[in-house]
């Protein structure tokens, strides 16, 4: 029977021992074949994966990890991880650049950044600290500064911390220069430092008389007249009281000699008491 039948597999894909089965009215038997492996043909690469990492600077070396090819052959594709040859390793020039992979003979390239490296190339004074003037012997505030940077690729940035200056205290009067460093760039800007106490200026000696140094004494006030005045009441309100002491005094005798006399009468008549009452005055003034 060479006919009628149906035979699986069709096509022997994979080389080594195989089985072939043969059916014919719902009966199956089946024979062995040996297939043979060709001689693989590769017929061209591609990249399967970038590496991780595909940004550098220039002259940094490259790193590859995470690249990855397919290769196609007459038996189909493949892919591929390592073995894999690279080349350049590095460049030398800013830019976008291919990377050439080589594997079986073939080659296939990927693009690989190269960055310029920043390097600052200027310093400057942005702008002046809040303090510029101080006296001897105080210490530099550098709050308020902000310095300028310029790097190769002119992107400008301002620094506000992280430098250092000298010098850190001002012992000199007149005008000052400070020193601010910034990594490898330095840059300056000046302060006005004055004495402490300044001493006034000496006067050479001169023929024309000196005013005098002796400090300034405020005349004496002048009274006005109401100073006399007042003198003058007191001594009348003086002498006015010594009179009415006086009076008192004599107001007081009077007094008393009238007593005794008035007792030295009650002793006589009635008749005659009032006549020496009535003459009491006169008998005192003879008296």
């Amino acid at each position: 029977m060479t006919e009628g039948f149906t035979v699986y597999p069709t096509r022997l894909a994979s080389a080594g021992e195989q089985a072939v089965e043969v059916e014919y009215r719902g009966k199956t038997c089946s024979f062995t074949v040996t297939v043979e492996q060709p001689e693989e043909t590769i017929d061209g690469i591609g990249v399967l994966t970038l590496p991780t990492r595909t940004s550098y600077a220039v002259g940094e070396e490259l790193d590859f990890s995470g690249l990855s090819i397919r290769v196609y052959t007459n038996n189909g594709h493949r892919d591929v991880y390592t073995g894999l040859e690279c080349n350049p390793r590095s460049f030398d020039k800013a830019g976008s650049h291919a990377v050439t992979v080589s594997y079986g003979g073939k080659t296939c390239t990927f693009n690989v950044v190269i960055k310029a490296e920043v390097k600052p190339v200027s310093l400057a004074v942005e702008k002046l600290p809040t303090k510029t003037e101080y006296t001897v012997g105080d210490s530099l505030d550098v709050s308020g500064l902000t310095l300028k940077e310029t790097d190769n690729t002119n992107t400008v940035k301002d620094i506000t911390e992280g430098f250092d200056y000298a010098p850190k205290k001002l012992n000199k009067a007149g005008q000052q220069e400070i020193i601010v460093t910034y990594g490898q760039l330095s840059c300056s800007f000046k302060v006005t430092v004055k004495e402490k106490n300044a001493a006034a200026p000496s006067t050479p000696p001169s023929d024309e008389p000196q005013p005098s140094q002796e400090p300034d004494i405020a005349p004496p006030i002048e009274q006005d007249g109401g100073g006399s005045v007042a003198k003058t009441v007191m001594v009348v309100i003086l002498i006015v009281a010594i009179f009415a002491l006086a009076g008192s005094l004599v107001y007081m005798i009077v007094v008393k000699r009238r007593d005794d006399l008035t007792e030295k009468n009650s002793t006589d008549t009635g008749d005659k008491s009032d006549d020496e009452e009535f003459n009491f005055f006169d008998s005192f003034k003879k008296k």
